[in-house]
């Protein structure tokens, strides 16, 4: 618990920001209130559309109230707290997670439905069957892509279902958009899975190179938890973590979250980083589909 002292706006921004969790007003006269046996109010602004721990903070200053008054003997009830949540009108909690949720099912879609797979069949030599019909590597990568990008649109139909029907989420507002970045997302994650098979010459270490993905993002891109609650070097590290683009564009667009980032700037990142997955060394590209000689 970290208790600071600000002027009243400075303290309101940085609520608006999401640095604190909650802004206890203090008005001037509460000695002589105490003094003259007089009631005082003292009021507590917090938002807990931007604060997992908003509510807490609100229990610990009902708490600390309570504790005054059972020490002031001569006024046991002459302090009093009002509550004010800010978040009326703002996106919840739930909203905010719901998105997050969409984007880890993206990114476990990539690693462990395809990359897994993939170096299981070039092991097993499955692979190498297919290599000997009368079908194109391209074609045959591309029919892998469609088909993951198919379950990626799926799954988000279903989690639009229940952003529409439980938190009552008006999901076509920016349908459009919020497509565009299903396609952008599940084809960016599946080149990652792709590059994944391609530098793993077995199913375990695939697995392990997948498990460090997984983490990785998930814990250090904020879908877990806000930004404003990360340390500051985390919160720099997650600006180099693709899922954090992709939760933050789903956010923008399937429930209208503030955004965190620029569009342009999320949908050119987003860009990059599939370039980046896609330059796999030409050897380790081959490999891919390739079974590995004994």
């Amino acid at each position: 618990l970290t208790i600071t002292v600000r002027p009243e706006k400075e303290a309101m921004d940085a609520l608006e920001k999401g640095d604190v969790d909650l802004v206890m007003e203090i008005p001037d006269g509460l000695s002589e209130a105490i003094a003259a046996k007089r009631p005082y109010s003292m009021r507590a602004v917090y938002d807990s559309a931007k604060s997992e721990t908003a509510q807490v903070a609100s229990v610990v200053a009902d708490n600390a109230v309570a504790r005054l008054n059972l020490g002031l003997a001569r006024a046991p009830s002459g302090v009093t707290l009002q509550s004010v949540d800010r978040s009326a009108g703002k996106p919840s909690l739930a909203e905010y997670y719901i998105p997050n949720f969409l984007a880890i099912s993206t990114l476990w879609l990539s690693i462990f439905a395809t990359a897994l797979p993939l170096v299981k069949q070039r092991q097993d030599k499955a692979l190498l069957r297919i290599g000997i019909a009368p079908v194109s590597k391209a074609t045959f990568m591309g029919a892998i892509t469609l088909w993951r990008i198919t379950v990626g649109v799926a799954q988000s139909l279903v989690f639009l279902a229940v952003a529409a029907v439980i938190l009552k989420v008006d999901v076509l507002a920016r349908w459009p958009f919020f497509a565009l970045a299903i396609v952008l997302g599940n084809l960016v994650f599946t080149v990652m899975a792709y590059m994944i098979a391609a530098v793993s010459r077995t199913v375990q270490s695939a697995e392990g190179i997948a498990q460090v993905f997984n983490f990785a993002f998930m814990f250090l891109s904020g879908v877990f938890f806000p930004q404003g609650m990360l340390p500051d070097f985390v919160e720099k590290i997650s600006y180099f973590i693709p899922l954090t683009y992709l939760a933050d564009l789903f956010r923008q667009f399937m429930v209208g979250y503030p955004a965190h980032f620029p569009c342009s700037v999320v949908f050119a990142v987003l860009r990059g980083v599939g370039r980046l997955f896609g330059a796999t060394p030409p050897q380790a590209g081959r490999r891919c589909l390739r079974p590995r000689r004994r």
